[in-house]
Parts: structure tokens; sequence; C-alpha cells
């Protein structure tokens, strides 16, 4: 057994070593993109991207100024990869595709992280792209430090499919999609945490504001299709803005954690801050809900779902909500909620 456990050690600290030693890290300049000159870098970035899945991942990184990307990059290799896309002191990337473009597509890698990258949209439309990044069928997949100013989408800002996901550090200034900025589908997890979703902001002496034009269904939505997922979603030290309909919408999940938001419930009628449908257990605690100036819902519980409340405080106009008939909340702790708990959970 001990010989076994030698060979296993020897072969995992090899395949590390390798694939350490494989790994490059490649300038999206040393193939031909040249920041702030308004022309399409999208083939230049593409072969830096071919360099990288030719030399086994590696860290591909884009100047300091703005790059134009008009097109859709992919990052889909034959084998076990991972690849980080960083930004270099000040790097923007402006997209400048139509609402059919994926711009940046994760497919296949062990790990995807994205950090210290400026996404810009253009500002001459609403609406262009269909996602910014798409990351699915990986092991993990990080954006970190990054922002996504006046960016305005189809589906998502970020979507990951059937992968562990994370959002740190991260901004969305004036940035939306129609359906969701942050969609999960099937994924492994989601962790969100110190993560600003805002109706507006500054940037370059720019006002982003789309997201108000855009109105979203969600800021983030997580759902599962095909079953219940039976990784954890926590969403930790966030804040949400009123533009959407529903802030935090999730879906067929067996446990969500919601924890230090800040969230603004939208004025529409058919809005609320977080809405729950098949979920198994979810609790949400110290949280604040604000801003209506007409009554509406902090929670939507349905289709099963169970919700614990604790050190919560709703302000304003925002009320409780309520639950169907299926579903159950216990308030821990919540001294404006002005209910009392609802429905045992079974």
């Amino acid at each position: 057994m001990k010989t076994i456990f030698k060979i296993m050690t020897i072969t995992v600290f090899t395949f590390m070593f390798v694939f350490g030693a494989q790994a490059k890290t490649v300038n999206v300049t040393d193939f031909g993109a040249v920041a702030n000159d308004d022309t399409d870098d999208t083939d230049a970035v593409r072969q830096a991207v071919q360099d990288l899945l030719e030399n086994g991942g590696g860290d591909l990184v884009f100047p300091s100024g703005i790059t134009d990307i008009e097109g859709e990059i992919v990052f889909n290799p034959r084998g076990v990869v991972s690849f980080r896309m960083s930004g270099d002191k000040g790097s923007y990337v402006k997209l400048n595709g139509s609402p059919a473009t994926n711009y940046f597509v994760f497919e296949n890698s062990i790990q995807a992280e994205v950090e210290s990258l400026n996404f810009i949209g253009n500002t001459d439309v609403v609406i262009n792209a269909q996602r910014v990044i798409w990351a699915k069928k990986g092991s993990q997949t990080t954006i970190s430090r990054c922002a996504f100013l006046d960016v305005g989408a189809v589906t998502g800002i970020v979507e990951f499919n059937d992968t562990a996901a994370v959002v740190e550090d991260t901004i969305f200034y004036g940035s939306a999609a129609q359906a969701s900025a942050v969609v999960t589908r099937s994924s492994k997890s989601l962790s969100i945490n110190n993560t600003v979703f805002k109706n507006e902001g500054e940037y370059l002496n720019t006002t982003a504001r789309k997201a108000s034009d855009i109105s979203p269904e969600n800021w983030v939505k997580v759902e599962n299709p095909v079953s219940v997922g039976k990784g954890l979603v926590r969403i930790k030290d966030s804040y949400f803005d009123s533009a959407a309909l529903k802030s935090i919408r999730i879906e067929d999940q067996m446990s969500a954690t919601l924890d230090g938001l800040t969230v603004n419930v939208t004025l529409n009628k058919d809005g609320a801050g977080v809405s729950l449908k098949n979920v198994g257990y979810a609790e949400t605690l110290n949280s604040i809900f604000g801003f209506p100036t007409r009554p509406r819902p902090a929670f939507e519980i349905r289709n099963g779902s169970y919700l614990e409340v604790n050190a919560v405080t709703l302000t304003d106009m925002v009320k409780f909500g309520d639950s169907d008939s299926n579903s159950g909340y216990q308030i821990r702790y919540c001294p404006t909620c002005n209910v009392t708990s609802g429905k045992a959970r079974k």
C-alpha cells in the first residue's frame, strides 16, 4: 500500500512539474494588437490564444489602454489545460461586436481565471453582446478584480455552465443583460463575494447607465434545468441596485447562503429582492433590503423552498413577502419583518 501511495505521489508531482513548465505568458501585443488605436484586435488575440493552446496553457495579458475586440475568442484545449486572462495596469477591453457575439468562451479548461480587466461596451448601441464571458464544462472558472462598464448583453454578461464558478471583487457599473448579469446553469457551485451591481457608474469621464435602459430580469440567476443542483450557492458582502426585476433568482438548488447583502428592491410591482423556487434550504443573514417608495417584497418563496432569516433589516417600504402553500420560512431575528414564521420545515 505504501508503494502504491509513493507511486501516486510521484505521478502527481511529475504532472504538476511538467504542467508548470509548459505554462507560459504571452502579451497580445506580441501578436500585433495595439492599444488605443481604434482598430479591431480580434485576430491578434486569437493568435495569442492559439500560441497558449500549443504550449499547454498559461497567462494571456492585455496591455494598458484600450484593446478593441469585435469577434469571438475561444479557449478550447484538447487535454488538461489552465488559462489565465489578465490586465496590465489599467487594461480595458472594448466590446465592438453585435448582439450575437460571445466574446470570450472558455470550454473544457481544468481551470480558467479572468483577472484585473475592465470590459467596456460600445456606447453607440445598448446591446452589443450575447455574452461577454462564457465558461462551460470546466473544473473551476474565476472572475476576479474585474469591471464591466456600460456593457449591454442578451443572455448574460458572465455565464457559467457545468463548472464551479467564482465571482469576487468585481463591479458591474451600468452593465446588465436582458436575462441576467451573472447566469449559472447546472453549475457545480457558485460563489459571489464583494461584488457590486449598480444601475450607473463613472469610468473614463463617462457615465455608464445601460442597466436602467435594459431593465434586466435579474442580476444573478441560478438554475439547474436537468436536476436539482448539489453545489452550494453562496453570495456574500455584495450590493444589488434596483434595476433588476428580481435581484437574485435561484431555482432547483439544494442550498443557498446569502450573507451581508445590501439590496435595493425594484419599484416594479412584479419584482422582489430574492426569488427562490424549489430551493431545499436557503438562509439570508446580516443583510439589508430597502429603497421602494411603495410596498415591495424582499422575498418570494415558491415551489417547495424553505428560507431561514436572521439579522435582516427591511427599510423604507420593503415588506417581507410571502410563500406559497408548498414552501415555508423561519424568522430567527428580523424585527422589521413584521411576520411570524410560516409553515415549519418538513
